[in-house]
């Protein structure tokens, strides 16, 4: 185990080195760079344990939170509002769908093949539901998909992170014997997604008014990180879900000059987006966070009993197998079949999944394999999604791909830009030899 600070900064940078070269090869062979990265954790503390958790401590938990904040605000300002209102209610039907198709197969895997008790295995249930946003979101930046498509799965993933860590905690409470009801479950939920909204909605709108006399500052853009944690801390402190209320936020500075124009332009007179240098250096900030925190989730996977690890795989093909399906019939037709394909495939636990598996761990005791069989779904899901993003877009499954989703459009073999310099310059050449 390593304690010399000089190695564990070494390896902190060869991270970052290594996950610019995955980055790099993403892009020649569409191999996803996440998945190295957590067999490269995997191999520094499950398998070798060259580094051990114990030396992160909290500063771990506060590494994990940070990373989401940092992706969710991101994602945030990348949303445009065209592109919601275009996709809000199909992502919003697979939200639901897709948790309670999942959460059911689940629930039964849970109750005869683990024998958890029925409130156990609801929560196990839509612990598996989950899919990691923090996963999923660099993913969509790489992958060459639609932008609708693109909007769908972002609102999906990110409006079922917060209906599960919701709801899951509220199922804790009520499997711990304290007085918690659907109808409280149910409050809770609209609470958390009303408050966030409105606290990030105002910060957002103020934070806009007030960015051009920001940027006179020095390290202006550090105070714009420093306003999105406190953000983040508001929508905590007042009970609702503090990640969910960065994206709201972000999404409000991403898209403040629209807002301006269609809702407030009698009563907010300066709004100012993003610059171009602000939108890298955040996006700097995204990468070396996001890419070491791939490499920690790699090495907080404990797989040890055997039977745990083929429970969790068989939940993972159960999962990806019904998502298909629900995939299919719920988003429409004229969204392409390799779009399809890719939507079917995103669907990896990850962070959330992990806490909330741990929190269940820690405070219902004696829960017979939750916490192993979830580490075991993120392990095999993060494979199986890098593995079929990877053979969906080199088109090795077109003819799996076009059988299961033949109900929508083909794509369109004319798109790639490489075809078209050879054809048009070609006519052109020939109009002017006739004249």
């Amino acid at each position: 185990m390593i304690v010399n600070l000089t190695s564990a900064i070494f390896i902190i940078a060869l991270i970052l080195v290594m996950g610019q070269v995955f980055s790099a090869l993403f892009d020649k062979t569409r191999i996803p760079d996440i998945l190295p990265l957590i067999l490269f954790g995997i191999f520094l503390c499950p398998v070798f344990n060259i580094v051990s958790l114990d030396l992160f401590g909290q500063m771990g938990k506060v590494f994990t939170e940070i990373v989401l904040i940092i992706v969710m605000f991101q994602t945030g300002t990348s949303f445009r509002i065209s592109d919601l209102r275009d996709s809000f209610l199909q992502g919003s039907i697979l939200t639901v769908i897709c948790m309670a198709a999942v959460g059911a197969a689940v629930y039964l895997a849970a109750f005869y093949a683990l024998r958890l008790p029925p409130i156990y295995s609801l929560i196990m249930a839509l612990i598996v539901a989950d899919n990691s946003l923090v996963v999923i979101m660099p993913l969509l930046s790489k992958l060459k998909i639609s932008g609708e498509t693109k909007a769908i799965l972002t609102l999906e993933t990110t409006l079922q992170s917060v209906l599960i860590v919701v709801i899951v905690l509220a199922l804790i409470s009520m499997a711990k014997e304290e007085d918690v009801t659907s109808h409280i479950i149910l409050t809770k939920v609209l609470y958390s997604f009303l408050m966030a909204a409105l606290i990030s909605v105002i910060c957002g709108v103020f934070w806009s008014a007030i960015l051009n006399k920001v940027r006179r500052l020095e390290n202006s853009m550090t105070l714009t990180l420093a306003f999105i944690l406190i953000v983040y801390s508001a929508c905590s402190a007042a009970g609702s879900e503090g990640a969910f209320g960065v994206l709201i936020f972000g999404f409000v500075i991403g898209n403040i000059r629209v807002i301006q124009k269609l809702w407030m332009s009698k009563v907010l007179t300066e709004a100012n987006s993003f610059k171009g240098y602000e939108k890298n250096f955040f996006a700097e900030i995204e990468y070396a966070l996001r890419t070491l925190f791939f490499v920690y989730m790699g090495m907080s996977m404990y797989l040890q009993n055997t039977y745990f690890i083929l429970c969790g795989l068989f939940i993972v093909l159960l999962k990806f197998g019904i998502r298909a399906v629900v995939v299919n019939y719920t988003l429409s037709k004229h969204i392409t079949r390799t779009d399809c394909a890719i939507a079917a495939a995103l669907c990896p636990s990850g962070l959330v999944a992990a806490v909330l598996a741990a929190t269940a761990s820690q405070q219902l005791g004696g829960t017979n394999g939750i916490q192993d069989t979830v580490y075991s779904v993120i392990f095999f899901s993060l494979i199986l999604t890098s593995l079929f993003s990877f053979v969906i877009e080199k088109e090795y499954t077109r003819p799996i791909t076009d059988f299961i989703f033949s109900r929508h459009n083909e794509d369109i073999k004319e798109e790639p830009p490489s075809d078209k310099p050879s054809d048009e310059p070609a006519p052109e050449q020939n109009k002017h030899a006739g004249v």
